[in-house]
């Protein structure tokens, strides 16, 4: 939620790192409990929806952007979001937490860039 007066989040929760959180979570457990991968997929989801959401709110009126290191990542997440879709044999109890890692790499890499209008 944001203040409509003061125009900064009222709560301090932000859905995309909750995701992100929640789902290297539950693709830690998917290892163990292999049916938790539908789980991680979901929030993977999830997390990706509300960074397309968060990055259109940002960049309001102007043209949005993505710095190299999250494209890198974004580049990472899309590798295992495919191993995820169709693993290899010996690649299948990993693949929930190797799609989780690649979302938080993007998490990582987003909270590395100032956001628009706050350049240093």
């Amino acid at each position: 939620m944001t203040d409509p007066i003061l125009g900064r989040r009222s709560l301090g929760f932000e859905a995309f790192g909750a995701s992100v959180g929640l789902a290297l979570v539950s693709g830690g457990l998917a290892i163990v409990l292999p049916f938790l991968a539908a789980l991680t997929g979901t929030l993977c989801a999830l997390a990706v929806a509300a960074w397309v959401a968060d990055r259109r709110h940002r960049s309001a009126g102007r043209r949005p952007t993505v710095a190299r290191l999250e494209f890198v990542a974004w580049i990472w997440t899309g590798g295992a979001a495919a191993a995820f879709l169709d693993p290899p044999p010996a690649f299948g109890p990993y693949r929930a937490v190797a799609l989780a890692l690649g979302l938080a790499a993007v998490w990582a890499a987003g909270r590395r860039v100032p956001p628009p209008g706050n350049a240093r």
